[in-house]
């Protein structure tokens, strides 16, 4: 056991300068197992969107990799936070679905192996919540954390009494008919919601792949009147 003195020149070797591993290692008397496990784990400064904690860097590694996400004890993996200058704020909510979907062509992995209902459920929310903020970003919007969890067992009306009480009137969902569990209740709670006047965004990057387009789009147009004919347009269920 390191003293107070100790853990704290310790967390500083390691987290405010470039010596390496194995000189601090050294200094301390530590094995690597020990020296991962006597680590104070650094404050990211941010909260997790989903349970609010506070989160933190437990190595070097984690701090330094733009391209991994951290993930919170509650199983949410967090949106990379962008250093664009130019994102507006937006009152925007994502819709969080809450549901397995087993799906080979699908978009979004709703399950992971090993982890309990209830983490599963949180992880595969998680990574529509990443991919909606992308599409916020591609928007030029920045995201201020509100999210909206929809059910397998909701039906449109519910959902659409509980959206209406949000102070906001933008939505960003998984694709249209990934929104809910049922593909016709999603495209009805689409339809319903721009009758109303909602602006609803997709986080689907759309996408021609096997032969299949995975989108939401228009076959009237007759081939040789489109600019681009192998994008050729049209609705496909996910």
């Amino acid at each position: 056991m390191l003293t107070p003195d100790q853990q704290r020149a310790l967390d500083d070797a390691y987290w405010n300068t470039t010596r390496t591993i194995t000189d601090i290692r050294t200094e301390f008397g530590l094995t690597v197992g020990q020296l991962n496990k006597q680590i104070t784990p650094l404050l990211t400064g941010t909260s997790c969107w989903w349970c609010r904690t506070p989160l933190a860097y437990a190595n070097r590694r984690a701090r330094g990799d733009r391209w991994q996400r951290l993930t919170c004890a509650c199983a949410a993996e967090q949106p990379h936070v962008s250093d664009r200058t130019d994102l507006r704020p937006t009152d925007a909510a994502i819709i969080a679905p809450r549901f397995e979907r087993h799906d080979t062509w699908g978009s979004y992995s709703y399950t992971r192996r090993g982890d309990s209902p209830e983490r599963a459920s949180i992880s595969s929310a998680s990574t529509v919540v990443c991919l909606a903020v992308e599409a916020l970003e591609r928007a030029g919007l920045r995201w201020n954390g509100q999210f909206h969890v929809v059910e397998a067992s909701d039906g449109p009306d519910e959902v659409i009494a509980r959206l209406e009480r949000l102070a906001t009137r933008v939505l960003v969902v998984p694709s249209i008919t990934d929104t809910m569990a049922n593909e016709g209740d999603a495209l009805a709670l689409f339809f319903r919601l721009v009758a109303r006047g909602w602006r609803v965004m997709s986080a689907s990057q759309s996408r021609l792949g096997h032969g299949v387009y995975d989108g939401w789009c228009d076959d009237l147009a007759h081939l040789w009147q489109r600019e681009v004919p192998e994008r050729s347009l049209h609705l496909v269920t996910s």
